[in-house]
């Protein structure tokens, strides 16, 4: 996926998100946030690669960062991008 198809993919899963899931503006924003910083964490892959080893070593990479409710959220944004993807 290039970075352009990614781009538009995130665009279109956050368009899901507002149009179909119903979410707020501001968790909309949020996971725009949690999704372009894990897009960064792998940027040597795109999104579609990402397997369970990079999840857990950008969780692990996170959790030094963040306190447990934001890493909460983090994760909950990636799962619910995973539910989305069709890659």
């Amino acid at each position: 996926m290039s970075s352009t198809t990614t781009e538009n993919y995130i665009l279109s899963y956050l368009e899901h998100c507002k149009n179909h899931k119903n979410l707020d503006a501001k968790t909309i924003s949020a996971y725009r946030i949690d999704i372009k910083q894990f897009q960064a964490f792998c940027s040597d892959i795109n999104l579609c690669e990402a397997t369970a080893s990079t999840l857990e070593n950008y969780i692990s990479h996170m959790h030094a960062k963040f306190k447990p409710k934001t890493m909460k959220r983090k994760i909950a944004s990636l799962k619910a991008l995973n539910e989305y993807t069709v890659c």
